[in-house]
């Protein structure tokens, strides 16, 4: 047995839903097609980044047990046009492409010129995949002159863009992970009667549609404050924090948000009183990571690796 082959044995297992017709697409569709290099990780059912850009961004193509959730929840069939708005690397355009036959249609749209053109160059030999670049997505596109089948969000978005609700057909479905970039669910909505009916799906961590936005910026202390804050919410709700820890955090969050936001600070410059900050309170700091680890890792759920042994959500993190 391959290494496909193990892993979709192993989602199986675990109580991931695969139909013969999704399994038969995967087994035939080479991960190594679509990456250069992590193949090993998707095989434990992680996530693989397909590109970066020199400003630290990155995309990836997501973990197997979310590939699976997502074309089983667009419900794919022979002659679809399906919309994909955020590129996976060209891998699920191409698992797409094969399910819904080449009277079917996989139009696939990104903000990116870098992105489209790796996808572009990965699935150049599938004739009825193509590709193009979009901007602004909550724009509709001047090309955009027929009813949507199925439309794919692969990346986080606050709601549906309004031309995209309008375009869909009856029976037709939308999915997307619903949120902002902290939290999101998972939502697939279904016209039915001319109106746009929701189902969550479950709690999900995707990336944004938009590699551009995955580039780390210079952070100020007001919203060092407001993370701090966000993050020792889990915590306390764990109860994985004493009362003397939860009361350094918060002392170092009331000074954070009395320093001065100076973004034209620059974060090598001793002077920069939120470093000073930062340094004096190594240690708390210290001790929220290693908390944050042990939260993060028991919800990080890859139910295809070889050593799980349970399903608890879906979540698409970025490395």
């Amino acid at each position: 047995m391959d290494e496909m082959a193990e892993l979709v044995a192993r989602l199986r297992s675990a109580g991931v839903e695969i139909t013969a017709e999704i399994e038969d697409v995967m087994l035939e569709t080479p991960i190594g097609e679509f990456v250069d290099q992590g193949i090993k990780a998707f095989y434990h059912d992680r996530p693989v980044v397909f590109l970066k850009t020199k400003e630290g961004g990155s995309k990836t193509i997501s973990a197997p047990h979310m590939i699976v959730t997502l074309l089983h929840q667009m419900e794919l069939g022979p002659q679809r046009n399906v919309v994909i708005i955020g590129a996976k690397g060209g891998y699920l355009a191409s698992l797409v492409s094969k399910l819904i036959g080449q009277e079917g249609q996989v139009l696939v749209f990104d903000p990116s010129k870098d992105v489209i053109d790796y996808v572009e160059k990965r699935t150049e030999a599938i004739t009825n995949i193509s590709c193009h670049l979009m901007k602004d997505f909550f724009r509709e596109p001047i090309s955009f002159g027929f009813p949507l089948h199925r439309v794919l969000i692969t990346g986080q978005i606050p709601f549906i863009p309004d031309w995209i609700q309008s375009k869909i057909e009856e029976g037709g479905f939308i999915t997307a992970p619903i949120g902002d970039e902290f939290e999101q669910n998972l939502t697939k909505f279904e016209k039915q009667s001319g109106e746009l009916l929701e189902t969550s799906l479950g709690p999900v961590m995707f990336g944004p549609v938009n590699i551009k936005d995955s580039e780390p910026e210079p952070i100020s202390a007001t919203e060092m404050a407001d993370v701090l804050n966000s993050l020792i919410r889990p915590l306390i709700e764990y109860e994985l924090l004493d009362k003397s820890q939860i009361e350094s955090i918060q002392r170092l969050v009331e000074d954070l948000m009395g320093t001065k936001d100076n973004m034209n600070y620059a974060y090598s410059d001793d002077d920069h009183p939120m470093r000073e900050l930062i340094q004096e309170n190594e240690e708390v700091f210290h001790e929220l990571w290693s908390k944050l680890e042990f939260v993060f890792e028991s919800h990080l759920s890859s139910p295809g690796a070889p050593d799980a042994v349970s399903y608890r959500q879906h979540e698409d993190f970025i490395p």
